[in-house]
């Protein structure tokens, strides 16, 4: 299997309840990469009660230390907007490291899935 890196997205749908089978067994695998972006995004919006669990599930994951080039962002941003596609600052980011990482996406969120597929990057996957 190869690297997976898990959107914010997912990981909010195991905190809530709404999808409690398809991130423990990819963590498990050991194949889940964690961006910096998708760290901060998650601690920034944990809420109290779930910032225990979420300390475990990051805990074994392979962490990204570092935020990706801007060069490599700046480049997705010019291929976006080229092509008529809005997309956040976080969403270039997470894809940016995508594609360094040579990792698969999982994400729930319809705009970084189509973001993805348009710019091939990540072999989007819906969880």
């Amino acid at each position: 299997m190869s690297s997976l890196l898990v959107d914010t997205s997912c990981f909010i749908a195991f905190l809530r309840g709404r999808d409690r089978e398809t991130l423990p067994p990819l963590i498990l695998s050991g194949h889940v990469v964690l961006s910096a972006v998708v760290k901060l995004e998650l601690l920034a919006g944990v809420r109290k009660d779930e910032a225990l669990i979420l300390e475990e599930l990051l805990s074994g994951l392979h962490e990204l230390s570092d935020f990706p080039p801007i060069e490599h962002c700046q480049r997705l941003l010019t291929l976006a907007r080229g092509r008529g596609l809005l997309g956040g600052i976080p969403d270039l980011m997470i894809l940016a490291d995508c594609e360094r990482t040579k990792s698969t996406l999982l994400s729930a969120d319809r705009k970084l899935l189509k973001l993805a597929k348009e710019l091939r990057i990540g072999s989007g996957v819906v969880a």
